[in-house]
């Protein structure tokens, strides 16, 4: 058809070098999750069996741990999306999201998988894959939710592949218009599939902390993130603008992130995890309970008020 443009096909992601390697980095870290012993039952899950407790799956439902009745949240059904932050990375059952909903008694059900990603990924087999995509999975017995948090570009923000596939969040609001090539378009398509799905539920988009990548592509990204939210009225919980958290400095990324499970079965810290490469890791991405604490659940717990209209006095 004359005048209308065609959709490119997403550039390969796995064809740089770097990208493969930080692949098979989140499939290594995969594996050791999967065989990490837990010695926290995770917020809804089922009956204890003798081979232990069952893992919190998206096909569950999430049950809030604590009874809140004095948080404006107590009873809201929480959706979450994203890549390994909201998920928990190798600690799942107390990443920032699960601290947020056990703290105000939110019903929490959780799709977010580590290693995905808001543009085209052709990684699966549940590490990975599009952030778009994870609305999909939510199963048809789960509760209506309330409010939405969802997060991504970590694993999006490679020099290989932004700013040249970083594009711009223009006036237009037509779908088909979108370029799902780009960071920009992508993004923006996640907002609308979960839309598509939860017409009238409100959305916050965590604006995770400043992390040990690229420092001008984390800010190309920034700047994508912040004009589709504003364009689609997504509420901001913003760790990166908000807080003084930054993976940078050399002591928050120590004492505030992890990357192994320490000697006391929790998200490691500088007493209870030695890396053998102590100058990389921790990563600074993947905040650990300290973190979690200190920086991220304030932020989500006044953004989900705000967006959801309750508690703001508090």
């Amino acid at each position: 058809m004359a005048g209308r443009r065609r959709r490119q096909i997403p550039a390969n992601r796995g064809d740089h070098p770097r990208l493969r390697r930080h692949l098979r980095h989140n499939r290594r870290l995969e594996q050791r999750r999967q065989h990490q012993k837990r010695p926290v039952r995770p917020t809804g899950a089922g009956p204890t069996s003798k081979s232990g407790p069952a893992r919190q799956t998206y096909k569950q439902r999430s049950l809030p741990m604590t009874d809140s009745p004095d948080s404006p949240l107590n009873g809201k059904v929480l959706y979450a999306f994203g890549d390994s932050i909201i998920d928990g990375h190798l600690y799942t059952r107390r990443s920032c999201v699960n601290v947020v909903a056990e703290r105000e008694g939110l019903t929490l059900v959780k799709a977010a998988r580590n290693g995905a990603t808001i543009r085209y990924s052709t990684v699966t087999g549940g590490l990975g894959g599009q952030i778009l995509q994870q609305a999909e999975l939510i199963g048809v017995d789960q509760p209506k939710p309330d409010v939405i948090i969802f997060n991504g570009g970590a694993n999006d923000a490679w020099p290989e592949t932004i700013p040249a596939y970083l594009g711009a969040v223009g006036e237009a609001k037509d779908p088909a218009e979108l370029d799902l090539n780009t960071y920009a378009g992508c993004f923006e398509a996640t907002i609308l599939a979960f839309r598509r799905h939860w017409p009238d539920v409100p959305i916050v988009y965590l604006a995770v902390a400043k992390i040990g990548r690229d420092w001008a592509v984390q800010n190309y990204l920034r700047q994508v993130q912040l004009a589709a939210c504003a364009k689609w009225g997504v509420t901001v919980a913003d760790v990166f603008g908000d807080t003084d958290l930054d993976a940078r400095n050399e002591d928050m990324r120590v004492r505030y992130s992890f990357d192994m499970i320490g000697t006391d079965g929790l998200p490691g810290t500088p007493e209870t995890a030695v890396y053998p490469d102590p100058d990389v890791h921790p990563s600074g991405t993947h905040p650990n309970l300290a973190g979690i604490d200190r920086y991220y659940a304030p932020i989500i717990t006044k953004a989900l008020r705000k967006a959801l209209g309750v508690g703001l006095g508090d």
